[in-house]
């Protein structure tokens, strides 16, 4: 498979990479030149969340590799992608979420390119659905801090009920983990 293929259009307009380097499991300590090294051999897009505990590391690769060479490597070259933690599944948790995912990328980064939901799990539907209308509300209010929002790991049952809430925004994409 090459790293060079052709991005995929989102149904934002925004382009998301075909293949992505994911961090979880990664060390901390061990982040910041993995991401570096995944963007030196040619990974476009970067896959991070709270719940891998290294998104800072992660953001601190990308930085790493743009401040290298400020000519030619450009941020508009990498795509970021970071999560909401299962643990702020409500729309005020979710905010707060938000709030500290740009605390921690924007000083660095500027702007998060993708924020999903990590996981459908919630408390209620009600909860769930506030969660996404958090992203949605500051995705509206701030769209070139945030680029794209979506969910993940998400059933059908799960866009349906979204889609019944009246969202104003289609989530731009749906990763499910999958195991052989």
């Amino acid at each position: 498979m090459s790293l060079s293929m052709a991005p995929v259009k989102l149904n934002d307009g925004n382009y998301i990479s075909r293949v992505g380097f994911g961090i979880f499991l990664v060390d901390p300590e061990e982040t910041v030149n993995s991401v570096y090294n995944a963007i030196k051999i040619g990974y476009r897009h970067i896959h991070s969340a709270e719940y891998y505990e290294n998104e800072l590391e992660s953001a601190r690769g990308i930085k790493k590799w743009l401040d290298e060479d400020p000519v030619n490597n450009k941020r508009s070259d990498v795509f970021y992608t970071t999560k909401v933690a299962m643990t702020s599944m409500s729309y005020e948790k979710a905010s707060i979420n938000i709030t500290k995912r740009l605390e921690i990328i924007k000083p660095l980064l500027g702007y998060i390119d993708l924020l999903l939901i990590h996981a459908p799990i919630a408390d209620s539907p009600a909860d769930r659905v506030g969660a996404y209308r958090a992203l949605e509300q500051y995705k509206m209010s701030n769209p070139t801090i945030m680029r794209s929002i979506g969910v993940s790991n998400y059933a059908v049952r799960h866009l349906k009920e979204l889609s019944a809430s009246g969202i104003n925004i289609k989530p731009a994409i749906n990763p499910v983990e999958l195991h052989p």
